[in-house]
């Protein structure tokens, strides 16, 4: 089976068109949309896709076929807002290119002090220099907004999102 899949890297969400079926499906921002479909035996694939700003038009006129939305994590709000928003994307540290991913632990717990202080670590902020206060407190408050507490586990950094059609019994799930 065919499977299509789509990112949406913008702030807001985008509407899935799927023609002949006319089913629309709205895709979070920083979420992905994937669609699955069957062929009758010896059909031609006549799949089409067109992007816009804010929408995907897809022409799958397949026998049937399904679409799973996967939401973004807290972690993927989250490293891209200080990316996106804050411009805190990483920098070079002794020689090597670094994001705050690279410098997260993979295991205990994270305070939201102690990632705002790896995300200026990893923008190339000398060691040797006092961290500036705002960019700290504006860090910590983003990560409060998007994990909605002070701490959480590091290895939720480290963990890969789950992708379309992976097996999840919460996922949504449409069904043509």
């Amino acid at each position: 089976m065919p499977v299509v899949e789509f990112e949406n890297r913008k702030q807001r969400p985008l509407v899935l068109s799927i023609e002949p079926t006319g089913d629309r499906i709205e895709v979070p921002p920083l979420g992905r949309a994937a669609i699955r479909y069957s062929l009758p035996e010896h059909a031609e694939d006549r799949y089409h896709a067109a992007i816009g700003e804010h929408r995907i038009d897809v022409w799958c006129d397949a026998g049937d076929y399904e679409v799973d939305i996967v939401p973004p994590s807290p972690s993927d709000r989250l490293l891209w807002a200080i990316c996106v928003e804050l411009g805190y994307c990483g920098g070079v540290v002794d020689g090597e290119p670094v994001t705050v991913t690279d410098l997260i632990p993979s295991a205990g717990v994270l305070t939201a002090e102690e990632f705002a202080e790896l995300v200026i670590r990893a923008d190339g902020w000398p060691a040797s220099s006092p961290l500036p206060d705002n960019a700290l407190r504006r860090l910590q408050t983003k990560f409060v907004e998007c994990f909605g507490r002070t701490s959480v586990e590091a290895d939720v950094f480290h963990r890969v999102t789950r992708r379309p059609f992976d097996r999840d019994p919460a996922q949504q799930r449409y069904t043509a």
